[in-house]
């Protein structure tokens, strides 16, 4: 029953975009959430940063290449 929720979230989420930037730090204890996926932060994180839930795993992706407006 949970994987058939899980796939019907990943479903109603699929054409979404949203993304987290971190521009300077993310500190131990504070929790990352885009859509349908989260990670608790354990290390100190510096940015720049961006934050987004793969599309095929469903799991939330860390990633340096952010596009900073100026």
């Amino acid at each position: 029953m949970e994987d058939k929720a899980k796939a019907l979230r990943r479903e109603m989420y699929a054409g979404k975009e949203a993304r987290i930037t971190i521009l300077n730090m993310v500190y131990p204890g504070v929790t990352l959430r885009v859509l349908d996926a989260q990670m608790a932060v354990e290390q100190p994180l510096l940015g720049p940063l961006a934050a987004y839930q793969d599309k095929i795993t469903g799991a939330l992706t860390l990633t340096s290449e952010v596009a900073i407006n100026s």
